[in-house]
């Protein structure tokens, strides 16, 4: 991850350090992952300038380090393998052997693949930065928001399929996104009652006891309200804050080996490959409408709801450019038949089939 530094020399190592050399090196569970734990405001923003300084790259760069990173995952499966077959770790010469590759080629591959990805993150700290401000204010401190944006985009790098077409800053949005929302929700999931519910449910435990203890059996809910001097619908209340929550963190399986949340799906949730393509498709459509005239621009906006507000009706457009209805009318029509014509109708017309 990236790394600030308390020197004021230029370095001329790459900022996403991603782990040493050595081939048992696993991305997800190195300890250089982080930023440091304490920071000063300097610190801050050397780290924000350094990952300014960095060069983008175009989509063909990406292509091929992407092409170099999953090589080099392949070669990390195939270790993988060799250890669950045998239970231990090969020596390089087996490893070679299992991929059919001499050592000092499938070392090379290593090493190439482990600085294409960290090229491909170097290049891509900014958008983190990006995304990460959108969450500010949210109980969670700007710099663990960074953090957990990098994580994401670690595993953006290893999932990405350039053959779709796609530039990897789309893909990557999203794998950056879950990782800061998903640290938001765990840092926010205590829950604080407030002072007379905490009362209430002291109650509530009390009078629970105090009646299985005297009849032998679990009060209703009917007896429960009279006791406490209740209705029946305010019990409920009372019993729904009194019920503790589950940690989506909870181990599950006969040695613990999976989390509750990891088997939860949120059916909410847009996968990465729907959400690529609704950013590239709204790129590609604001791309196709700057093609377009400023007043048909603008009514196609208003009329369309592009601007993130409720579509307005032609009345609503013509007042504001103070223009006849069948004017506003004419001037959509006129937009739309370009857009279905020519350049823009052929690079919008795939997100249809």
């Amino acid at each position: 991850m990236a790394q600030i530094k308390n020197s004021d020399a230029k370095s001329q190592q790459p900022i996403a350090q991603l782990g040493a050399a050595d081939e048992d090196t696993d991305l997800e569970t190195q300890s250089m992952l982080g930023l440091p734990e304490s920071f000063s405001e300097d610190m801050v923003d050397q780290y924000l300038n350094e990952i300014g300084r960095v060069s983008r790259i175009d989509h063909a760069q990406e292509i091929e380090l992407s092409r170099l990173v999953q090589e080099r995952l392949k070669l990390e499966a195939a270790r993988q393998t060799f250890v669950e077959d045998k239970g231990r770790d090969p020596s390089v010469q087996e490893w070679a052997e299992r991929v059919g590759l001499d050592g000092r080629s499938l070392q090379q591959q290593i090493h190439r693949g482990k600085r294409a990805q960290q090229k491909l993150i170097n290049a891509n700290l900014r958008l983190v930065v990006s995304v990460a401000k959108k969450y500010l204010n949210r109980g969670v401190p700007f710099l663990d928001l960074i953090q957990e944006g990098n994580i994401g985009l670690i595993r953006a790098t290893e999932k990405f399929d350039a053959e779709r077409g796609y530039r990897f800053s789309t893909y990557a949005h999203w794998w950056i996104r879950q990782g800061i929302t998903r640290c938001i929700a765990n840092q926010a999931r205590t829950i604080r009652l407030p002072v007379h519910m905490v009362d209430k449910v002291r109650l509530l435990k009390r009078t629970i006891r105090d009646m299985t203890k005297a009849t032998g059996r679990r009060p209703s809910e009917g007896e429960l309200a009279e006791a406490m001097g209740v209705a029946v619908k305010k019990l409920r209340l009372i019993q729904q804050a009194a019920t503790l929550p589950i940690s989506l963190d909870l181990t599950v399986g006969h040695e613990g080996e999976s989390r509750l949340g990891d088997l939860l799906e949120d059916s909410r949730a847009e996968q990465p490959f729907d959400e690529m393509v609704s950013r590239s498709m709204q790129q590609d459509l604001q791309t196709a409408i700057e093609a377009l005239k400023p007043i048909e621009q603008q009514v196609l906006t208003r009329r369309y709801g592009l601007d993130g507000r409720k579509s307005r009706t032609l009345r609503e457009v013509g007042d504001e450019f103070d223009l006849t209805r069948e004017r506003i009318r004419q001037i959509e029509r006129e937009a739309l038949r370009k857009l279905r014509s020519g350049q823009p109708s052929k690079k919008l017309g795939h997100y249809l089939h």
